[in-house]
């Protein structure tokens, strides 16, 4: 099976999960509270990014539009781009529902040159986005030819070094099971549900995903005319991955466990040439 193969039985699987990512107005996606006027947008990329206002935006792999809006609330001239149609049309929705204006486009994220002719000021990407990319350079070198000289590239998403552990529910501790470095080759998963609920069966429910080492993406950034601002590595997330984790006194998810102290977020900034 070829990568378009790969990439098509992964736009079902979230064509499918978009209704079921938007039916629910509180946990996971927030769409009431953004509604009231809330953002959903987290401390890391608020603190990268820093004032945003009148600067052109665009928002990579933009899901159904919370975060590309919320981005817009903070006076961003915003465009969203997202592989499903779906998604693309719940996030003009949405936009309409909250009065804000967006643009969105449904574009192969590994083709942008070839959907915009203007350059922007920020490229934007987060949270859960790496291993749904089949090759982490071209990725980069898309999204930077979209960039103004002095543009800037944030990325902020879970720490690789954590896909390497599963939870095992009989020991009750984490176990190394997958490998760390990048493969070409995706891994088969089954999906049968969709992380926002466990009660919603999935009838697209394979996908393929790849494996991207911290290295492989920073040598990506640096291969495609991007200066390397900042890597960093925060100990929290923003859910609960393994049932051995709680929230601390920030609502941020931290392992129960003082001494299980490992990376869970990372975030990479760069500027375009």
């Amino acid at each position: 099976m070829n990568t378009k193969n790969f990439i098509e039985i992964n736009r079902s699987n979230w064509d499918e999960r978009v209704e079921i990512h938007t039916e629910t107005h509180e946990g996971f996606y927030d769409i009431k509270g953004f509604l009231s006027g809330e953002s959903s947008l987290k401390e890391i990329e608020l603190a990268e990014l820093g004032n945003v206002a009148g600067k052109k935006l665009l928002h990579a792999m933009c899901h159904f539009g919370l975060d590309t809006l919320s981005w817009a609330r903070s006076g961003a001239e915003v465009t969203g781009v997202d592989f499903s149609q779906e998604a693309i049309a719940k996030a003009r929705e949405l936009a309409d529902r909250a009065n804000l204006q967006a643009d969105f486009v449904c574009a192969d994220i590994l083709e942008l040159p070839s959907s915009f002719s203007e350059k922007f000021d920020i490229v934007f990407a987060s949270y859960g986005i790496l291993c749904w990319l089949s090759d982490i350079n071209r990725f980069i070198e898309s999204l930077a030819a979209c960039l103004k000289s002095g543009g800037v590239f944030c990325l902020v998403d879970g720490h690789p070094f954590l896909d390497m552990f599963t939870y095992d529910e009989e020991k009750e501790e984490l176990v190394l099971q997958h490998p760390y470095f990048h493969k070409p080759e995706p891994d088969e998963c089954a999906c049968r549900t969709s992380y926002t609920n466990k009660a919603r069966t999935l009838t697209s429910n394979k996908t393929y995903q790849w494996i991207h080492d911290v290295g492989s993406i920073l040598t990506a950034i640096m291969k495609n005319e991007l200066e390397l601002l900042a890597f960093k590595e925060y100990p929290y997330g923003h859910y609960q991955k393994f049932p051995n984790m709680i929230q601390n006194e920030e609502e941020q998810w931290v392992f129960a466990d003082d001494n299980l102290e490992i990376p869970l977020l990372m975030s990479v900034k760069a500027k375009k040439k």
